[in-house]
């Protein structure tokens, strides 16, 4: 025997109709919502990151600093050495040197002198050889700084050697072009 149908039991076209209509209309977007935890994520990828930018530029910075305060001590260390390192051979050379590598009131001064310079140095034969023991910043004001050089001298004249001077000098580098020169020369007592 075959049970009747029941129209409770089976399916109806409209049952799915109905159910599809819902699928038909378009539904408002869903709300995608954050967690606590990937903000926290987010909000320390954003702060390393940040700090990262900043210790990298300050890096940049103070090593630019650095290699401009080295600049400064190393003309001021090679001007002293060639200031006190004069031969009577070759005076003319070393004259034409400092000139070349000095700048502002010192080199209008130099090459003032540096005639009357060249003459002494000769009519007495003399040679001394300067080193360069320490040197320091004394300060920097933009492109020029002052060093403090503490240097010995070693002098001959005519063959005899004078005993080891040491002398310290105060040297005012200042930037011309792209190269550092010598612009001031102090003794410092």
């Amino acid at each position: 025997m075959v049970a009747p149908e029941c129209p409770e039991m089976t399916s109806s076209d409209d049952d799915h109709d109905h159910d599809h209509d819902d699928d038909d209309k378009p539904r408002p977007p869903r709300r995608v919502r954050l967690r606590p935890t990937w903000l926290l994520y987010a909000a320390t990828i954003l702060v390393l990151t940040a700090l990262c930018v900043f210790l990298g530029v300050r890096y940049y910075d103070d090593s630019q600093q650095l290699r401009r305060q080295e600049s400064f001590l190393a003309e001021a260390r090679e001007g002293a050495e060639m200031l006190t390192t004069i031969d009577a051979a070759n005076v003319q050379n070393d004259v034409a040197r400092i000139i070349a590598s000095s700048t502002g009131p010192f080199l209008d001064d130099f090459q003032r002198r540096s005639p009357s310079f060249v003459e002494a140095v000769t009519r007495a034969q003399s040679t001394s050889r300067g080193t360069v023991l320490e040197a320091g910043l004394e300060q920097i004001r933009g492109d020029e700084a002052d060093v403090l050089v503490t240097m010995a001298v070693t002098t001959s004249i005519k063959g005899a050697q004078a005993p080891p001077r040491q002398w310290r000098m105060r040297i005012g580098v200042q930037q011309d072009g792209s190269t550092m020169k010598v612009s001031n020369v102090e003794f410092v007592p």
